[in-house]
C-alpha cells in the first residue's frame, strides 16, 4: 500500500464513521471507489474507524442523556431522549436483527447442551455395559471363528480327496 497523508486518511475515517457513501467520498478527495475500499481493509484504518465511531456514539449518548435529564426540556422531549438512551444500552429489544442473533446464539448454545447431554448418555450406557455381556459376544465371535475354521479344514479335506481321486484315476 502506498504512502497515504494522514490527514487525508482523517477525512475518509470520519467520513466512513458517520456512514457517508463510499462514492461522494472518494469523490471529495479524488480517488477511486477502489482506493477507499483499500484502504478500508487496512488494519489501521479499520482500526481507526471503530475508533471514530465508538467517539460518536460517546458523544450522543452524553447529548442524549443531558437531554433527558435537562429540566427545562419539554416532557415530550426528554421522553424522546430517555427511549433513544434504551436504545442504546438495550439494543437487543430495539433492533430485530440483534434480537435474531440473540435467538440463534440461545439455540446453538441449546443444540449444543442437547448433543452433549446425549454424548454423556452414550457415554454412560457404554460404561455402564453388563461386563458378562461383553464376555458372552467374545465367546460368541470366538465360537463362530472356530467353526469356521472346521468348516475350512472339512473344505479343504474334501477337496484334497477330490484331487486324490482324480490321480489315481490317471
Amino acid at each position: 500500500m502506498s504512502v497515504i497523508c494522514p490527514e487525508i486518511i482523517e477525512i475518509v475515517v470520519d467520513k466512513i464513521a458517520r456512514k457517508e457513501r463510499i462514492i461522494d467520498i472518494a469523490r471529495s478527495i479524488g480517488v477511486t471507489v477502489r482506493t477507499i475500499q483499500i484502504w478500508k481493509s487496512n488494519e489501521a484504518v479499520a482500526g481507526a474507524i471503530l475508533d471514530r465511531r465508538i467517539e460518536l456514539i460517546d458523544g450522543l449518548k452524553s447529548n442524549i442523556e443531558a437531554i433527558a435529564f435537562e429540566q427545562g426540556a419539554s416532557p415530550q422531549v426528554r421522553l424522546k431522549a430517555s427511549m433513544e438512551m434504551l436504545k442504546v444500552l438495550v439494543p437487543e429489544e430495539y433492533d430485530p436483527r440483534i434480537r435474531y442473533q440473540i435467538w440463534l446464539d440461545r439455540r446453538d448454545e441449546r443444540l449444543q447442551k442437547e448433543n452433549e447431554e446425549k454424548a454423556r448418555q452414550a457415554q454412560k450406557a457404554d460404561n455402564d455395559e453388563d461386563p458378562r455381556e461383553g464376555q458372552a459376544l467374545e465367546a460368541a465371535l470366538v465360537e463362530m471363528m472356530a467353526r469356521r475354521r472346521r468348516a475350512a479344514l472339512k473344505v479343504a479335506q474334501q477337496a484334497d480327496d477330490y484331487e486324490e481321486a482324480g490321480n489315481e484315476k490317471a
